[in-house]
């Protein structure tokens, strides 16, 4: 369930790893996510800051979706190290 207009806490980048706010879109048991700025979106990541207030949680348990990221890269060096797993997955 989303507290508010919409969710909020989306961020996405390309092949580039600059990540831009996302809009983000749920249909069913599905999130869709865009930004103008990414033509071809390859990470994601949510609630990825210190201070972030969540409003996504789970419609059955009510917990706060967890901070999560689809992106595994050392931040220094910009290799890849693998696909990171998410770690909590919840019906919206």
């Amino acid at each position: 369930r989303i507290e508010g207009d919409e969710p909020d806490g989306f961020e996405i980048a390309g092949e580039d790893k600059v990540f831009v706010p996302a809009t983000c879109r749920i249909s069913g048991e599905k999130m869709y996510l865009s930004g103008k700025e990414i033509a071809s979106p390859k990470y994601v990541r949510y609630a990825w800051t210190n201070y972030m207030v969540v409003n996504v949680f789970g419609k059955k348990n009510g917990i706060p979706l967890a901070p999560f990221r689809t992106n595994c890269y050392d931040e220094e060096t910009g290799t890849d190290m693998g696909k990171a797993q998410i770690q909590q997955v919840m019906e919206l």
